[in-house]
């Protein structure tokens, strides 16, 4: 997509925390990464902009995916 139209396509973010929450949280992930092949859901929802559906879905095809 051309400019800043990505924009327009990303859903709107519900953001409980004030921007200095997030910002601490942001800069948790930031320090510490999620293997985003072991993270468990929970861990997965940490991720502001995921929904705990998208997690768990997330999970579920990684688990399914699994390598020996």
């Amino acid at each position: 997509m051309a400019g800043a139209a990505w924009c327009q396509e990303l859903p709107e973010l519900e953001v409980e925390a004030d921007s200095e929450e997030l910002a601490e949280l942001l800069h948790y992930l930031e320090e510490n990464p999620l293997d985003l092949n072991r993270a468990t859901a929970e861990e997965l929802m940490l991720i502001p902009w995921l929904s705990p559906a998208q997690a768990l879905r997330i999970r579920a095809y990684l688990k399914g995916r699994r390598l020996a």
